[in-house]
C-alpha cells in the first residue's frame, strides 16, 4: 500500500513528500552533501512529474525554511500574481458571477520555477541543473501509475476535465483508461525541465517556453501576457508565529491560508 507521505531517512536527514520518488530524489541530494534546500527543490521538481495531478511546473510555491545557524525561519512566498489586464469587469462580462474555479480566468504567473532558483541562490549550495536531474529523468523514463493516481485518473473530476480539454486525454489516457502499474511518459516535459536545468529560471519566464506558454493560454482564453511572466519575482518574508504548548509555530503569511493555522493555533 501507498504511503500518503512516504518518509526515506539517510543518516544525513529524512525527507517526507507526496511521492517516494521525490522522497528518493531528495534523500539523495542529502546523502551528496546537499543542505534542506537543496534537497527540497530535487523533491519538488520530481513531484511535478510523480502526482501531475497535484503539483506540476505551473503551479506556485509557499515554503517556510528554517536556517539552524541563525535560528531565524523565512516565509518563502513563490506564489504568482493574477495578470495584470484581469479585472472583475472583465470576468463579469464572461458570464462569471463568482470567480470561477477552474479555466482560463483562474490562472496566474506559475511561481514555481523561480522560486526554485531564488531560494536556492538565498539558502542552497548546489546548483539548480543537478538538482532537476532526477525529475527529468523521470518524466523521459515514465512514472509508474500508482494507486492514488489511478483513482484520479478514474474519477469525476478527471473525468470532468477530459470534457472540457479533450488533449489531456492524449498524455494521461481516457478516463479510467490506464492500469495501475503503467508509465506515463512525458518527453515534453523532460524538455522543459532540461531547458531549465541549462539555462535557468529565465528560460521559463523569458525565452520560447513563455512565448509558447502564453499563445496556449491566451488561446484557451486566459488574459495572461509575457510580461505578466517577465514581472514575476519570489518573496521573503517574516512568517507568522503563535506560541502554543510551551513552542512556537510559525505559518506562512497571506496570500497563503497560514493565517487561519495560526489563528486556530492560537485558540488553544
Amino acid at each position: 500500500m501507498p504511503a500518503h507521505r512516504p518518509i526515506v531517512m539517510t543518516t544525513a536527514g529524512a525527507v517526507v513528500s507526496g511521492h517516494h520518488k521525490a522522497s528518493e530524489a531528495g534523500a539523495a541530494v542529502l546523502r551528496d552533501g546537499g543542505n534542506a534546500m537543496d534537497a527540497a527543490v530535487a523533491a519538488s521538481a520530481a513531484l511535478c512529474v510523480a502526482i501531475p495531478h497535484m503539483n506540476g511546473l505551473g503551479g506556485d510555491c509557499i515554503a517556510l525554511y528554517f536556517e539552524a545557524a541563525t535560528g531565524k525561519v523565512t516565509a518563502i512566498n513563490g506564489s504568482g500574481r493574477a495578470p495584470a489586464s484581469t479585472s472583475a469587469d472583465i470576468i463579469r462580462a464572461a458570464g462569471h458571477s463568482n470567480m470561477p474555479m477552474r479555466g482560463p480566468f483562474a490562472i496566474s504567473v506559475p511561481g514555481l520555477v523561480s522560486a526554485w532558483e531564488t531560494c536556492l541562490a538565498r539558502f542552497g549550495t548546489q546548483p539548480l541543473g543537478a538538482l532537476l536531474t532526477p525529475a527529468g529523468k523521470l518524466a523521459a523514463d515514465g512514472i509508474p501509475i500508482d494507486t492514488v493516481l489511478a483513482q484520479f485518473l478514474a474519477g469525476p473530476v478527471y473525468r470532468d476535465l477530459v470534457a472540457s480539454y479533450p488533449a489531456l486525454a492524449s498524455l494521461y489516457g481516457a478516463p479510467g483508461g490506464r492500469r495501475l502499474g503503467e508509465p506515463i511518459r512525458n518527453p515534453k516535459l523532460s524538455e522543459t525541465i532540461a531547458a531549465v536545468a541549462r539555462r535557468g529560471a529565465a528560460a521559463f519566464y523569458r525565452g520560447d517556453i513563455t512565448e509558447m506558454l502564453v499563445s496556449d493560454l491566451r488561446a484557451a482564453g486566459a488574459p495572461i501576457t509575457t510580461d505578466d511572466f517577465h514581472r514575476h519575482e519570489t518573496r521573503f518574508d517574516a512568517p507568522l508565529s503563535v506560541a502554543i504548548a510551551g513552542r512556537r509555530l510559525h505559518a506562512a503569511p497571506p496570500n497563503a491560508q497560514g493565517l487561519a493555522l495560526a489563528v486556530m493555533a492560537g485558540l488553544y
